[in-house]
């Protein structure tokens, strides 16, 4: 992460840092995953108590069509060494990362106003595509592929280390676990004396 947000001009890492990120999800009938995949909750009222408590709006469009958004931070400090990193999953999320004929395509589909998945600056405005395509590259010239193997256990830093996966074809199964965010540390006098000695 710290290669990555090197590579991502301090202009676009300033503007994330101060507008934040909205994410805006439709669920809808046959596209993306169901609310009560992604809520783990099978009705609207536990949807509501859900979404109340974790600060994410949601209203229902229609009687099939649900729309929630959330406003979350565009990057984030360490909290052992102070690093300003970028963390949110913008690039992701917004249509541009499915090239220019798949946004069309989608947009023809679903409309521009109930994509599955969309991300704005925390304000509503618009993201530039542009902008999310240098995030990519940035993260795309930083990436590791390795192979996993039966029994393999990776424990990361998701500050410092992203993590994603390729297309894959064969049975898997992959377990994973998030583990709560701990207090910040107490910042070192300089940010220097936690350098990697050469």
């Amino acid at each position: 992460m710290r290669n990555a947000t090197g590579r991502i001009p301090n202009e676009i890492i300033d503007r994330f840092e101060q507008r934040g990120v909205k994410y805006v999800r439709h669920y809808q009938p046959h596209i993306d995953l169901p609310w009560e995949t992604v809520f783990q909750v099978h009705d609207r009222k536990a949807l509501a108590e859900f979404c109340s408590s974790n600060d994410i709006d949601h209203e229902w469009l229609d009687g099939e069509t649900l729309r929630t958004s959330q406003v979350c931070q565009g990057v984030a400090r360490h909290p052992v060494t102070g690093e300003r990193l970028w963390f949110n999953q913008a690039a992701m999320f917004h249509s541009s990362s499915l090239g220019p004929e798949g946004e069309k395509s989608l947009i023809a589909c679903v409309g521009r106003d109930r994509l599955p998945r969309q991300a704005y600056y925390g304000d509503g405005g618009e993201i530039p595509g542009a902008d999310l395509d240098v995030v990519r590259a940035a993260f795309e010239a930083e990436s590791v592929v390795f192979r996993w193997e039966a029994g393999d256990v990776l424990l990361l830093d998701n500050m410092l280390v992203a993590h994603g996966r390729r297309p894959f074809k064969g049975n898997r199964k992959v377990v994973a676990a998030l583990l709560d965010p701990s207090e910040p540390a107490p910042l070192p006098d300089t940010v220097a004396d936690l350098s990697p000695r050469h």
